[in-house]
C-alpha cells in the first residue's frame, strides 16, 4: 500500500512504533513457550509480518530497526538459539568462502549488484555459495549457479532452521543478505549468526537492526557525510558507487513515442520508479513544474497491482486541483510493463525526474544507458544519494541539487531547452562507461574481504 497523504504516513509510523513497544514488552513478559504448538504461533507471528515499508517514510529508521530486531529475536530465540553464538574465523589459507542468502536470487537490485561483485574477484581466491530462500529463478539465478554452488532451501516456518543449519553447515567465512527488509525472510536469516563475517548491501538500503549483521556494503559517492549515524552495522565505503553496474541488459532496439501512444510535440516527463517511492509530501512537484511549462505532460508506470495505482492517481489529481491544473491533461500513467519495453520508454522521454528522498537505482542507470537526463536531489540518507553518484561518476554533477526549488527550475529549463537536453545527452553517451564498466569497487570488496574474512 502506499499512504494517501503526509498525515497518514505519519500515522502509520505513529502506529508501527507504539506497536512495537507493546508487542516489546508483552513479549518481556512470557516465558518459555510451553510447548511445540506455542512456539508455532510465534513463529508463525514472525513469518506473518514484515516493516518493508518503514524506509519510504523517509525518517531515520535505526532505533526502530534495532528494537524491531530485537522483538523478532527474542519470539525466536528458542530456535535461534544455536544460530545466537559466534563463529570463530578459519584459519588463513585456501579459498574465501563468500554465500549469498535471499529470496531475490533472480533479476533484482540487490542479486544483481551482488553478481557484479563476485563474478568480477579473481576466481582462484574464493568459493561461492548462493542459497535461493525460495525457489524462483530466471537467468540472472543461472548465471549466479554457474559461479558456485546453488541451493534452493525452503525458508518457511516449518522449514527455516534447517536451511539456518545447512548455511552455518558450508563453514562460510563471509556471508551477504543484499537486501534485508524486502521479505521477510531476509529480515529472520539476518537474525542469525551463519558465518564470523555478515555483510548487507544496498538492495533495500535501510539499516537491519540485528547484531548479527556486522557490515553495510556502501559507496564513496552514495553516502553522506554523517551516513554511519543511520546504521547499526559498521558501513563500508567501497569506492565509487559501491558496486558494479552491468549495461547488458538496457540495449534493446529503440523505440519511438507511438510504441507508447505518446504525442510526438509536447515536452514529456518521466517519472517512473515505482509508486512506493513517491512519498504524498511530494506531490505538488509535479503541478509546480507544470506551472511554468503549461503543455507539460508527465508520465509514470503503473503498480502491479492496480489498487495501487489508482490510490497513486487519486493523491496526484488532488495535486493538480490544489493548484488549478487538470490531471487528465497533464498526467499519463502507463501500465506496468517487461523489463525491456521499460527500458525502451526511456527513449521516449525528454527527461526523467527521479523520485525525492529514495532515488533510482537500475532505473536510474537505464536512463542513462539511453542517454536520457535525470534529475535528482539528494536528502539525508543514502538511499537518496544513489542517483546522485551516477551523475557523479559520469561528470554530470549539475543535474543533482540540494532543494526543492533547485529541482523545479532545473527540470523546467530542460523541458524547454532542446539544445541543452542535447548536450547533456551527448554527455551522458561520452562518460556512461564510466559508471558502467568501472572496477574499482571490485578491486576494494577484494582487500576488504581479504582484511576482514
Amino acid at each position: 500500500q502506499i499512504p494517501d497523504s503526509d498525515a497518514a504516513a505519519v500515522a502509520a509510523r505513529r502506529r508501527f512504533a507504539q506497536g512495537l513497544a507493546e508487542l516489546t514488552a508483552l513479549a518481556a513478559g512470557l516465558g518459555e513457550p510451553a510447548s511445540a504448538a506455542e512456539q508455532g504461533l510465534l513463529t508463525g507471528a514472525a513469518f506473518k509480518v514484515n516493516n518493508f515499508t518503514l524506509g519510504y517514510h523517509l525518517e531515520d529508521d535505526s532505533q526502530l530497526q534495532r528494537d524491531y530486531a530485537a522483538l523478532l529475536t527474542r519470539l525466536l530465540k528458542p530456535q535461534l538459539g544455536e544460530f545466537l553464538k559466534p563463529i570463530e574465523k578459519r584459519r588463513r589459507g585456501g579459498k574465501i568462502r563468500v554465500g549469498v542468502a535471499s529470496e531475490l536470487l533472480r533479476l533484482h537490485n540487490g542479486a544483481k549488484w551482488t553478481y557484479g561483485w563476485l563474478s568480477n574477484l579473481p576466481r582462484q581466491d574464493y568459493e561461492f555459495y548462493f542459497y535461493s530462500l525460495q525457489g524462483a529463478v530466471d537467468a540472472l539465478t543461472a548465471k549466479m549457479a554457474a559461479l558456485g554452488t546453488y541451493r534452493w532451501l525452503p525458508f518457511r516456518e516449518a522449514t527455516y532452521v534447517g536451511a539456518l543449519k545447512a548455511i552455518r553447515g558450508d563453514r562460510l567465512d563471509v556471508l551477504i543478505v543484499p537486501d534485508i527488509g524486502m521479505t521477510v525472510s531476509s529480515r529472520i536469516a539476518s537474525l542469525a549468526r551463519l558465518a564470523p563475517v555478515q555483510c548487507m548491501t544496498c538492495g533495500h538500503p535501510v539499516t537491519s537492526g540485528s547484531t548479527m549483521i556486522d557490515y553495510f556494503l556502501s559507496g564513496e559517492l552514495v553516502e553522506p557525510p554523517d551516513g554511519q549515524t543511520h546504521y547499526t552495522e559498521t558501513v563500508v565505503r567501497l569506492p565509487n558507487m559501491g558496486v558494479r553496474l552491468d549495461a547488458g541488459d538496457m540495449d534493446p532496439p529503440p523505440a519511438t513515442r507511438a510504441d507508447f501512444g505518446l504525442p510526438p510535440d509536447r515536452p514529456i516527463l518521466g517519472s517512473v520508479q515505482g509508486l512506493i517511492k513517491y512519498h504524498p509530501r511530494h506531490d505538488d512537484l509535479f503541478p509546480r513544474i507544470a506551472r511554468d511549462i503549461p503543455d507539460a505532460l508527465f508520465v509514470f508506470v503503473g503498480a502491479r497491482r492496480q489498487t495501487m495505482t489508482d490510490a497513486f492517481a487519486a493523491r496526484l489529481k488532488r495535486a493538480f486541483d490544489s493548484h488549478g491544473l487538470g490531471f487528465e491533461h497533464h498526467v499519463r500513467i502507463l501500465p506496468f510493463m517487461p523489463h525491456t519495453r521499460f527500458v525502451q520508454l526511456f527513449d521516449a522521454l525528454d527527461l526523467s525526474l527521479d523520485t525525492i528522498g529514495w532515488s533510482g537505482g537500475n532505473t536510474t542507470a537505464q536512463a542513462l544507458a539511453r542517454a536520457c537526463p535525470v534529475v535528482t536531489m539528494r536528502g539525508r540518507f543514502m538511499r537518496s544519494w544513489f542517483s546522485h553518484g551516477m551523475m557523479r561518476m559520469t561528470g554530470l554533477d549539475e543535474l543533482s541539487v540540494d532543494s526543492i526549488e533547485d529541482y523545479i527550475a532545473l527540470a523546467v529549463r530542460l523541458a524547454r531547452d532542446r539544445d541543452y537536453r542535447a548536450g547533456l545527452s551527448a554527455k551522458i553517451r561520452a562518460n556512461k562507461h564510466k559508471l558502467f564498466d568501472d572496477a574499482e569497487c571490485v578491486r576494494g570488496l577484494d582487500v576488504f574481504f581479504k582484511k576482514n574474512a
